[in-house]
């Protein structure tokens, strides 16, 4: 599993490479496995299609997810604020705010040459 899956692209950004960083620390992706999947799943009355839907992975993918115990990045994220939302008072091992503080920056009223709008 690749912890900084941005590593060498033409989009990264040293701001990009600190998000990267940052869900790396937290584990983002490592934490969400089968058995925790299906703890929200329970804790939710729902089945694990249902919960998949919820955070729009294709019920097809669920075989392949369960054998290989790891979800995409972008499941992982939506199944940790989802988490955050249901679970935060009942347990101890919860991400209760997994996005960076990360703010662009005020010193420059500048628009960033990178983030501009095509003409």
């Amino acid at each position: 599993m690749n912890l900084l899956p941005n590593k060498g692209s033409p989009h990264q950004s040293p701001s990009s490479l600190l998000i990267d960083v940052h869900y790396a620390k937290l584990n983002l992706v490592r934490r969400w496995n089968w058995d925790r999947f299906h703890r929200l799943a329970a804790f939710l009355r729902l089945t694990h299609g249902e919960l998949a839907s919820l955070v729009c992975i294709q019920h097809s993918h669920l075989n392949g997810i369960q054998r290989r115990n790891v979800f995409p990045g972008p499941a992982a994220l939506l199944l940790t604020l989802l988490e955050a939302q249901v679970l935060a008072k009942c347990s101890n091992d919860i991400i209760p705010q997994p996005f960076p503080q990360y703010a662009p920056s005020t010193d420059s009223p500048e628009v960033r040459p990178d983030i501009q709008s095509p003409a």
